[in-house]
């Protein structure tokens, strides 16, 4: 019972994730920053920022876009250095776009500059 419970500590990700390397914008408030998807889920995404995490105003996160493709409001859930995890808002309401963008991925149809 505790190794079970020690595997769902460790794995409590809803949805797999996979890894990317593409460009995209992230936008606190009016201001946004060129940013790298590092990995994409239906529910969320690891990101590069140019600069460590703390010089950005993190309440004032609201939107990644990845050009062309996706445009989603993001909820800030962790960073570490330059590194940030966002949840999306409304993965259930734009599961058909994100599900889109992942099957592009994998397909080599979509592909980093």
């Amino acid at each position: 019972m505790a190794l079970a419970a020690l595997e769902h500590a460790v794995n409590r990700r809803r949805f797999d994730r996979l890894r990317v390397d593409l460009p995209g914008d992230l936008a606190f408030g009016p201001r946004s920053t060129p940013v790298v998807v590092l990995d994409l889920s239906l529910g969320g995404a690891r990101i590069e920022l140019p600069l460590p995490a703390r010089a950005y105003d993190m309440p004032a996160l609201s939107v990644l876009r990845i050009e062309d493709v996706l445009d989603q409001r993001v909820i800030f859930r962790w960073s570490r250095d330059r590194q940030l995890g966002v949840e999306f808002r409304s993965p259930d309401l734009s599961r058909t776009g994100i599900t889109r963008v992942l099957d592009q991925i994998r397909s080599g149809g979509l592909r980093p500059p």
